[in-house]
């Protein structure tokens, strides 16, 4: 399952760099849990997570406006949303479930998870291409792709791994991925096929997402206030 940095119901928002917050209470949504956000524009954001009946939720607004729920597919243990461009987002959950919207509206099944698979993290370098993170049957950290149908691609992951977190593009097939277990918590591909492991992190502690920008350097936070900068 996806770390525990979930919130019960409540959407806080800056539009001033980040100087002042405003918490936005969904009262309609009491006793939901959001664990994930994506704003792919200024005004256009994408939160997902579960409601009280433990379906998935799927909500869009953006900082300075209401949010409202637009209705999927039912699932349950949304973890993870990624957004390449303002309509196109797609949507990973704890049960290997992948959703797709081409619209910003209407969302749709791409991906039904198999037994023991759980996706708990999704990053998309382009409209037609996304990687997820997570664990499988074997209890392994693994990534799928959506260039291969969302099948796994563990070409060079090492075995003792049984979670990964987090994962970031910085671009089309260079990805960066986090998790715990073992002494190898980053993995990264330059071709969106082969992984491998960066094992000189210098941390013990289980990392939980990362974040990576254009130039090359990501950040990395984790267990035990883990903050860790660099280009994997």
């Amino acid at each position: 399952m996806a770390p525990p940095y979930t919130t019960s119901w409540p959407i806080v928002a800056t539009t001033e760099n980040g100087a002042t917050w405003t918490l936005r209470t969904l009262h309609e949504y009491q006793g939901s849990s959001l664990s994930a956000v994506s704003c792919p524009a200024a005004e256009d954001c994408y939160a997902i997570g579960d409601d009280p009946a433990s379906n998935g939720l799927i909500l869009t607004g953006s900082p300075s406006s209401s949010w409202r729920r637009y209705p999927g597919p039912t699932l349950r243990s949304l973890s993870s949303v990624a957004c390449p461009s303002v309509t196109v987002c797609y949507v990973v959950s704890n049960y290997g479930d992948v959703l797709e919207t081409s619209d910003g509206i209407t969302w749709r099944s791409v991906h039904k998870g198999v037994k023991g698979e759980d996706f708990a993290s999704v990053a998309c370098p382009s409209v037609n291409l996304c990687f997820a993170a997570g664990s499988n049957e074997q209890l392994s950290g693994d990534v799928w792709s959506s260039a291969s149908f969302w099948k796994p691609n563990t070409a060079g992951i090492p075995l003792n791994l049984p979670m990964f977190f987090g994962i970031a593009c910085r671009s089309t097939h260079s990805c960066v991925t986090v998790g715990a277990g073992g002494p190898n918590y980053v993995v990264f591909t330059t071709d969106g096929r082969h992984w491998t492991h960066y094992d000189d992190t210098g941390v013990g502690h289980a990392l939980h997402a990362i974040t990576c920008v254009s130039s090359g350097r990501c950040v990395v936070v984790g267990e035990g206030g883990t903050i860790l900068e660099g280009t994997p």
